[in-house]
């Protein structure tokens, strides 16, 4: 429900959520750097840092994720490395983006539904967007694209019933126009 990259997502720390739970920030990546293994990065680009409002369902799943964070500390005990974070692994510390990926693939296929990547759940937020009506600066800002560009050329899919209420749209536009 956010459009996040991975990395974005495992990077979020508690205190990246507002009090509410209405918004997060996005203010670090998790990657996997040679040499170095896995560590905080700086966002994508500078408008990757930004803020992303939650749905109210996802704000309650953050409630939730709170006593599964819970539940590892207290399994961990003192393997535990306190970072702060949203997703941490078993123990606390930043998870490997290759291994959600993983994780992913294999509930795709114990769930029999086709292989498609993680990240194309970012190109489907885009597409949901769009399909609500919503204006390319305001996806652009979502997904922390640097420049419009990139979300209409990438992150948009041209699905044909959008193509049909837009048509839909303007021909009621173009009635109302001549009857008044």
């Amino acid at each position: 429900t956010t459009g996040m990259r991975v990395g974005e997502a495992l990077g979020v720390k508690w205190s990246d959520l507002d009090l509410a739970g209405t918004c997060i920030a996005v203010q670090r990546s998790v990657q996997r750097v040679g040499g170095r293994g896995l560590v905080f990065t700086e966002p994508k680009t500078a408008k990757s840092r930004r803020l992303i409002p939650l749905a109210p369902e996802a704000a309650a799943i953050m409630e939730a994720q709170r006593a599964l964070n819970a539940a590892l500390r207290a399994a961990a005990q003192e393997l535990w490395e306190e970072h702060g974070l949203l997703f941490p692994s078993e123990r606390g510390t930043p998870q490997d983006p290759s291994h959600i990926n993983r994780r992913f693939h294999a509930a795709l296929a114990q769930a029999g539904l086709p292989s498609v990547r993680l990240h194309d759940l970012r190109h489907t937020f885009a597409t949901l967007a769009f399909s609500q009506s919503a204006s390319a600066r305001e996806v652009q800002d979502l997904l922390g694209h640097a420049n419009v560009q990139t979300t209409l050329s990438t992150y948009t899919h041209v699905v044909p019933q959008l193509q049909r209420q837009t048509v839909d749209r303007i021909g009621a536009l173009l009635v109302d126009t001549d009857e008044s």
